[in-house]
């Protein structure tokens, strides 16, 4: 049919134009992401000790370190999504930018 095949014709020409938008995005992603490596590389850890995970105003002293919150009996884990490298940051980018 006529219609289909001005679709498919259509969607044929567009394919450049996808790609060179794709492909700045990713450029600019990848500029993100190198900056927050450059600037978060190794902050993103945190306490998972219970204690630590209920809000105040005035944070407790025994989750601010690794040794502290080892003492207080949590460990000192990563967050899953972080920028310690440019893989992990590029998908930490990606997932808020979809959000």
């Amino acid at each position: 049919s006529e219609g289909l095949r001005l679709v498919v014709q259509t969607l044929i020409l567009a394919v450049p134009g996808i790609f060179t938008a794709a492909g700045l995005t990713f450029l600019l992603f990848l500029m993100y992401a190198i900056l927050g490596v450059t600037l978060l590389k190794g902050k993103m850890y945190k306490c998972n000790n219970p204690i630590c995970d209920v809000p105040r105003k005035i944070p407790l002293d025994e989750c601010s370190t690794p040794e502290k919150c080892d003492k207080g009996g949590g460990r000192w884990v990563l967050h899953p999504r972080n920028f310690n490298n440019c893989g992990s940051a590029l998908l930490t980018l990606f997932e808020v930018a979809t959000l």
